[in-house]
């Protein structure tokens, strides 16, 4: 029993000095400890490194997806304002329309009314 636990120790101090992230050193230790007794030192070291270098790959790929969610976060909210400003150069060309179609259209003259006369 004491050397299953000294062979997970191991594993887990070799996959921490790996750079594996902590929050993944017990279930690694424990997946890679239930396979590691019937191999050699070489074989099991194989394994330890496949390991890291499968973490290595996982992390990277992470920090990718985050970097293209910020910048996919950072390109909707420029679009959301490159839509409002749409909208209002929309509403100021309707309004310059109404004008516009006003100025084109002939309004019927008033008939010239008599002034009146002012008493004073």
């Amino acid at each position: 029993m004491d050397s299953k636990r000294d062979a997970r120790s191991r594993i887990r101090a070799d996959l921490e000095r790996r750079g594996v992230a902590p929050e993944l050193l017990d279930k690694l230790t424990g997946e890679i400890a239930a396979v590691a007794g019937d191999l050699d030192p070489e074989s099991l070291d194989h394994i330890l490194s496949g390991a890291s270098i499968a973490y290595g790959a996982c992390d990277a790929a992470r920090d990718d997806f985050d970097t293209s969610l910020r910048q996919l976060q950072e390109i909707e909210g420029l679009m959301g304002a490159f839509a409002d400003e749409l909208s209002k150069l929309d509403e100021a060309l309707e309004v310059l329309a109404a004008v516009l179609r006003r100025m084109r259209t002939p309004t019927p003259r008033r008939p010239a009314k008599a002034s009146p006369k002012l008493l004073h």
